[in-house]
């Protein structure tokens, strides 16, 4: 973990370096640096207030009850206990401790360093673990308290933000003369560090988060116990279709310091709902298993605060053996028994690719061709002349590409396949750029945004599971608002059938095709619409290169 984070925090460092120090010699020590120190000082002070700040935030928004040692010892000794001693092994201050009176289940961890350490859970804790489950969930808080986790991910978002005010500061050009080149130069290094970094801090908060998960089971003695916390948490989080908009709200704000990346509960959640259905661990080892291998697992982690799941689950696994545990998942029968085929994967993988980046791929082949063998006059006013042509090409191009990827994601070439939602859940072949079609027979449930009256979008169970249905009106924004406002509410509760596209990437969902409710067909035009736009702009790319 050390070594980790210094190799992390060492290479965001270098990069900061590299820009300030050409930045210092370009602008000879000007007032830049008073931005710096003024950036440096800022800082220091919101890191050091912030707990103070936040505290505030959750008992005015939140209404955060700060019950303390002695509180949580009211609430269960035990777990109280158990907080008592990891501190106290550690040698640090035993938390402040706080309790939201929400059925969410989350914890998490802030301060300036453990010397002003809070810890905030929800009542959702009491309701969906144990009581060791909830052992577990804490100490892994706690793990981010020892392992200095505010001062480290504090110190690299600040080495970040400096690399955007050096862009900011040299994008408009140096003042020695002759050095605007340079400055630009500079200024586009700048950037591209800074693009870089945030995605490090990324990666740096997930590799906290791992070895937070270490440190409970090895304070513990038992992985499996946040193996299943985590699973039930993300649960606990979807089992409500209808949560309050207050509630959505909560779990946003809390994204990055909570236990679980609240955008990742659905995919495991739903799983879970679906193993507890089935009475089988099935679902879950699939979606474990596309955490692992499938490639769209690992790009759709790229922009996340946490681990994916089933990788965290992995991890906690092959700890529990290395203690002597029997793991919760055995992930060498897992392999076995699912025999993943690594080929496919990436076989797929690529084709996927290759139609996701159509819309690129092919203005650029155009726009190569047109400017190496059709567009050669000697003077300016020939290339103005076909610049029209030459824009109006790239635009039909670009059109041409979305088309092609259209109909590749929702491809009309095999029927939609009679199945259930526990069938699809084990599928780690699925990606979010090519749709599977499917049909499933249920009733719709609650709104695809819980407690959200706009919400066109809609939640679809079955005997099976329960799974996301995306809904696109025919006209954009407007005709969805519309849906949500007159239909959605009078669907909920309803059996019926539905077709459509399965789609997978951080979460799962449905691209809805059809709705057949009470003998009416209730239509989604995804596909149409990606159709419709991609011909008007072929149009509008035509109209351009041949009218003007």
């Amino acid at each position: 973990m050390i070594l980790a984070s210094v190799l992390i925090l060492s290479l965001l460092f270098g990069m900061l370096f590299t820009v300030l120090a050409t930045t210092a010699y370009l602008l000879g020590f000007f007032e830049w640096y008073f931005l710096i120190i003024l950036t440096l000082a800022v800082n220091f002070f919101i890191w050091l207030l912030s707990p103070y700040i936040a505290d505030w935030i959750y008992r005015f928004f939140y209404h955060v009850e700060w019950i303390g040692i002695e509180g949580l010892k009211k609430r269960d000794p035990n777990i109280a206990s158990f907080v008592e001693s990891v501190c106290n092994s550690k040698k640090i201050k035993v938390p402040k401790i706080g309790i939201i009176k929400d059925d969410n289940p989350t914890a998490f961890a802030y301060g300036s360093a453990p010397f002003n350490s809070r810890i905030v859970f929800t009542e959702g804790l009491f309701t969906y673990l144990k009581s060791d489950e909830i052992k577990s969930v804490l100490a892994h808080e706690i793990g981010h308290i020892v392992h200095l986790d505010f001062i480290i991910m504090t110190m690299a978002s600040v080495i970040v933000q400096l690399l955007f005010e050096v862009y900011v500061i040299t994008r408009g050009g140096g003042r020695r003369k002759g050095g605007g080149a340079i400055f630009l130069a500079v200024a586009a290094i700048s950037y591209i560090f800074y693009i870089i970094g945030t995605y490090i801090v990324l990666l740096l908060n997930r590799t906290r988060e791992y070895y937070a998960d270490e440190f409970s089971a090895e304070v513990t003695k038992n992985p499996n116990l946040l193996s299943n916390a985590l699973i039930k948490i993300s649960y606990g989080i979807i089992k409500n279709p209808e949560r309050s908009e207050k509630e959505i709200r909560f779990l946003k704000s809390t994204r990055s310091l909570g236990i679980f990346d609240f955008k990742m509960a659905k995919t495991m959640g739903l799983v879970y709902l679906n193993s507890v259905k089935m009475k089988s661990w099935a679902p879950v080892e699939g979606a474990i298993l596309f955490d692992m291998h499938n490639p769209w697992g690992w790009i759709s982690e790229l922009s996340s605060t946490h681990p994916l799941t089933g990788k965290r689950i992995r991890r906690l696994s092959n700890f529990a053996v290395k203690i002597g545990v029997k793991p919760l998942f055995d992930f060498n029968n897992l392999l076995t028994k699912y025999q993943v085929d690594k080929r496919k994967l990436y076989r797929n993988f690529f084709i996927d690719v290759f139609f996701h980046l159509l819309p690129v791929t092919i203005p650029l082949a155009v726009g190569g061709l047109l400017v190496s063998n059709f567009f050669t006059p000697n003077t300016l006013s020939g290339y103005t002349e076909q610049l029209p042509f030459f824009i109006g090409s790239l635009l039909a191009s670009f059109g041409a590409g979305t088309l092609l990827r259209t109909l590749y994601t929702y491809s009309t070439r095999n029927k939609f396949e009679d199945t259930d939602i526990a069938d699809i859940m084990d599928d780690i072949y699925t990606s979010s750029i090519k749709g599977r079609p499917i049909k499933f027979r249920g009733k719709i449930v609650g709104k695809g945004v819980p407690g959200y009256i706009f919400s066109e979008d809609m939640m679809f169970e079955d005997k099976t599971g329960i799974i996301y249905l995306n809904y696109e009106n025919f006209i954009p924004l407007f005709g969805n608002l519309i849906f949500a406002l007159t239909k959605t509410n009078k669907l909920i509760g309803k059996s019926c059938t539905v077709d459509g596209w399965f789609l997978r990437g951080l979460s799962h969902w449905i691209e809805l095709n059809k709705i057949y409710v009470e003998g009416k067909e209730i239509r989604s035009y995804a596909r149409a619409l990606g159709i419709v736009i991609s011909f008007l702009i072929v149009f509008a790319g035509l109209s351009v290169a041949f009218l003007l």
